[in-house]
């Protein structure tokens, strides 16, 4: 089923989903698992606190928290963006671009920022190729670009907030200057490593290095790149981004990938070599041996950057998941929350609260504590 307005991106993305989602079967199975998973992971470790309907109808590709945890982001695929008052009562307010025609909202970033008047300011890039730079707030559109012939599908803010740096369907990684917007970006080029040959979905800047930063989609190519020369430095082939699956701590590189195995890895931001294999146990399989094969891919992953974990989603043939992993005990799964049928898109973690929120296909938002 395709949305009117959608670009080929979307529609491709979408029926994936419908095709891991066919298979339709009854919620009492459902059930069943959720409760032999608790039997399984007796510490729980997420408590939902809210779940409701924001997308009508239509995926969140993308849920980011404040710094402050006081708002959540939330981009929908008709090209609304709901800022949710999470420190209130979760109501909210929209972002809506008037100016072009409607457009899903592939990725948002919060700009890292101590200025009091640009605390509130939000990135968002849209697949007909506008990144709009928002004053969450006010509702107001500060600053807009339009990147001709590229669906732009990623984003990500230098950890001084002063550059910001987008991705897409052209394969090129553009850097802009935050207070020279009207001036042409900077390209990244081919140096140690060739550059992307397919569609890029994933970009994250190390904030440990914040010269350095990653990039991953289609080509199942791990990029590493320096802003100073504007080269990349080294890659790996293997991991498959198909969304908001690459994140960054200390010396570890955390890649999410939209396969049946190797779902979850980890790599050594320095030598550019596997760390971790982290294994993606199929529980339902285990616990109901008649149940029909389920096969989970992931769009996306974290890292807890206050405590051991690591938080990753899948979409499943017959239900989807959010687990938490503990680095300290061997990459382990130490807890998972089920969800029916619907694919989880986005996830994000929030230290200040520790709290992570969630996205689904089906347009549910929600949000848990973490608690252990």
């Amino acid at each position: 089923m395709q949305s009117e307005g959608l670009d080929s991106t979307t529609q491709s993305s979408r029926q994936i989903l419908h095709d891991l989602n066919e298979q339709q079967f009854d919620e009492n199975v459902i059930d069943k698992l959720v409760n032999l998973h608790r039997d399984l992971f007796p510490n729980q470790y997420l408590f939902p606190i809210k779940e409701f309907q924001v997308g009508q109808g239509q995926s969140l590709f993308s849920c980011k928290y404040h710094p402050s945890a006081q708002y959540i982001a939330c981009g929908t695929q008709i090209g609304v963006i709901n800022i949710i008052f999470s420190s209130k009562d979760f109501s909210s307010s929209q972002l809506i671009d008037t100016k072009s025609a409607a457009s899903p909202v592939t990725c948002l970033r919060w700009r890292p920022c101590n200025d009091p008047n640009f605390k509130n300011t939000l990135l968002a890039t849209y697949t007909d190729g506008k990144v709009i730079y928002w004053h969450a707030t006010s509702n107001q559109a500060l600053y807009r670009i339009q990147e001709k012939d590229n669906q732009v599908n990623c984003c990500d803010f230098t950890a001084d907030g002063n550059k910001f740096l987008t991705a897409g369907s052209d394969c090129k990684i553009r850097m802009y200057d935050m207070s020279k917007l009207s001036n042409p970006c900077q390209v990244m080029e081919a140096g140690d490593s060739a550059g992307h040959t397919n569609r890029i979905f994933g970009l994250r800047v190390n904030q440990f290095e914040p010269h350095t930063v990653y990039s991953g989609g289609w080509d199942k190519t791990l990029i590493r790149w320096d802003l100073r020369s504007k080269l990349s430095t080294g890659s790996i082939y293997g991991p498959q981004i198909y969304g908001d699956a690459i994140d960054i701590k200390e010396n570890m590189v955390l890649t999410g990938s939209f396969r049946e195995d190797k779902q979850l890895e980890i790599w050594d931001t320095k030598q550019m070599t596997k760390l971790a294999n982290i294994e993606w146990k199929e529980y339902g399989k285990l616990q109901i041996p008649d149940l029909k094969p389920q096969i989970s891919k992931l769009y996306t992953a974290c890292f807890d950057q206050s405590k051991s974990y690591i938080y990753a989603a899948s979409v499943g043939k017959l239900y989807s998941e959010i687990r938490v992993f503990d680095t300290k005990q061997n990459f382990s799964c130490v807890d998972t929350f089920c969800q029916p049928l619907s694919g989880v898109m986005t996830i994000d973690h929030n230290v200040a609260k520790n709290q992570l929120c969630y996205g689904l296909q089906n347009g549910l938002f929600g949000c848990m504590n973490i608690v252990n």
